[in-house]
């Protein structure tokens, strides 16, 4: 919800790089993290609300950029890559600790979700990177 508010005080481009940003200390402010629930409620948090602010401004952008005849398809397209990139990513944290799991065991190491959280920052970082790039207006889909 404050995420509209956000754009219209620093902009759309800082926005997007303040939402990556967010999800990308969460996520390395979780490596250092064994066993501790609360700090690590924390840290989620952290990553959570800058995953809430770069959904709601993508969100928005979506129906924003395009020409008013295709919002719907401007929306849907945004929702189809959410989920889909939801998807990729809840397969891979999937497979990189199931492979991490010692034979016998029924936890996956610590190793395993290190690479999980590293991978989930470098592609937060990634994130704001390209949102540097963003330009505003509408076009035809």
């Amino acid at each position: 919800m404050a995420a509209p508010t956000l754009a219209q005080r620093i902009g759309d481009r800082a926005t997007l790089v303040t939402g990556s940003l967010l999800m990308a200390t969460g996520y390395l402010l979780t490596l250092g993290l064994h066993g501790s629930v609360a700090p690590y409620l924390i840290c989620q948090a952290v990553a959570g609300l800058g995953a809430g602010v770069l959904q709601q401004s993508t969100r928005t952008l979506a129906v924003e950029s395009v020409p008013r005849e295709q919002t719907a398809v401007g929306s849907g397209i945004n929702e189809l890559l959410i989920n889909a990139g939801g998807s990729l990513g809840a397969a891979c944290v999937l497979a990189v600790t199931a492979a991490s799991t010692p034979a016998g065991s029924v936890l996956p190491q610590y190793a395993a979700y290190a690479t999980c959280w590293s991978v989930c920052a470098a592609t937060a970082l990634a994130g704001a990177a390209v949102a540097l790039f963003y330009r505003s207006g509408a076009r035809t889909v």
